[in-house]
C-alpha cells in the first residue's frame, strides 16, 4: 500500500494534510485513541487496507476535499474510487460548499464507502455498516490487490485557497457549483421584481430543472446548468410551501455569499 498527501503550503507554511495508512506504524494506536472499538468491529478487517486517518494540520477550516484511492486488481486492472465530503445547500447554509466540513487539528477516519470524524455516538451504531462494508466487492478485491494508492486529490480551505493534483476536476466542480446556484437565484430575484406571473416563475424554474437533469457533461457549461437545475428544485420547492416572499427569502440569502473564487497554491 502506498499513500500521498497534499501537503503544499502556503506563503505562511501552515497549510497541510497528513495522514496514517492503515500498515503504517502507530495507525492501531491513533485509531484505538479517536475511535475506540472500531478496529474490533466485524468486518474491519477485510476492509482495513482501504481505510486511513487523516489530520488537518492547520490553521484552517476546510470547506470540501477530495480523497482518492487508486486499486490495481491482480488483473492488472486500474479501479479508482474518489471520496468528496463537502456540504450541499439546503443544510446550515444555503449554499453548497460554505460550511465549514473539516476543522483544524480534526482527524477523519476515511474509506472510499465512508468519512468518519471523531463522535460521541456509541461505536455500535456502525457495527452494522462496518458489516456490509466487508462483503462489498470492493472489500474483497482490495484483499489481493497489487497496489492501492491512497491520496488527498483537492482541498478547499475556507480563506479560498485551493490545493492538490486534482485530478478529478474538483475546481471546476466546486466552482460551477456554487456559482450556478447563485445565478439562479439572481434570475429568481429578477423574474420576482418583474412583471412575471406566479405561472411563468413557475414555468422557468421548471425549465431549467429540466435542463439541468440532461446536463451530463464534465465541461464548465454543463457543470453550470446542473447546478442551475439543482437550485431551481430548492427554490420551486420553496415557492409552492411559502409563496413569492419564501422564495425571495431564499433567493436573497443564496446571493448574499461571496462568489466563489478560489486560489490555486
Amino acid at each position: 500500500m502506498h499513500g500521498s498527501v497534499d501537503a503544499l503550503a502556503t506563503l505562511d507554511g501552515k497549510r497541510k494534510i497528513e495522514f496514517v495508512l492503515s500498515n503504517q506504524p502507530g495507525f492501531d494506536t491513533a485509531l484505538d485513541v479517536d475511535y475506540p472499538g472500531v478496529r474490533s468491529l466485524d468486518g474491519f478487517r477485510i476492509i482495513r487496507p482501504l481505510v486511513a486517518i487523516l489530520y488537518n494540520k492547520s490553521r484552517y477550516g476546510i470547506k470540501a476535499y477530495v480523497v482518492r484511492w487508486v486499486v490495481v486488481d491482480v488483473r492488472g486492472h486500474r479501479e479508482v474510487h474518489n471520496l468528496v465530503p463537502w456540504a450541499e445547500a439546503g443544510g446550515h447554509e444555503a449554499l453548497t460548499g460554505e460550511e465549514i466540513v473539516w476543522n483544524p487539528g480534526e482527524p477523519r477516519l476515511v474509506s472510499p464507502r465512508f468519512n468518519w470524524g471523531v463522535s460521541p455516538f456509541d461505536v455500535q451504531d456502525r457495527a452494522n455498516l462496518m458489516a456490509s462494508l466487508a462483503k462489498d466487492p470492493l472489500a474483497a478485491e482490495s484483499a489481493t490487490a497489487l497496489s492501492i494508492d491512497i491520496s488527498v486529490d483537492a482541498v478547499v480551505y475556507d480563506d479560498g485557497v485551493f490545493t492538490g493534483p486534482d485530478n478529478g476536476d474538483f475546481y471546476d466542480r466546486y466552482e460551477c457549483e456554487r456559482n450556478g446556484e447563485q445565478d439562479e437565484a439572481e434570475l429568481a430575484l429578477i423574474w420576482l421584481d418583474g412583471s412575471l406571473s406566479d405561472d411563468d416563475i413557475v414555468a422557468r424554474l421548471t425549465a431549467d430543472i429540466e435542463k439541468g437533469l440532461t446536463a451530463d457533461g464534465s465541461d464548465r457549461n454543463s457543470l453550470l446548468d446542473g447546478a442551475r437545475g439543482r437550485e431551481a428544485t430548492r427554490l420551486l420547492k420553496a415557492f409552492r410551501l411559502t409563496g413569492r416572499t419564501g422564495l425571495r427569502n431564499l433567493s436573497a440569502r443564496v446571493t448574499s455569499y461571496k462568489r466563489a473564487g478560489l486560489r490555486r497554491m
